[in-house]
């Protein structure tokens, strides 16, 4: 997968979805969602998602 326009057309995703994800911007993301991103790239969740624990707690 080479553009976010490919990655659009196998998911069915949007591309303001997409680039809200890639950029942290989102609240939060739908387990349906992931799912289609991580088997249009062929990866797992862990591979794309990282956990960030807010240091202010």
């Amino acid at each position: 997968m080479r553009t976010v326009n490919e990655l659009v057309r196998k998911t069915g995703v949007s591309k303001a979805t997409l680039r809200a994800l890639y950029y942290g911007k989102g609240k939060g993301v739908q387990f349906e969602t992931l799912e289609r991103v991580c088997e249009a790239l062929d990866v797992e969740v862990g591979d794309i998602i990282e956990i960030k624990k807010n240091e202010a707690s």
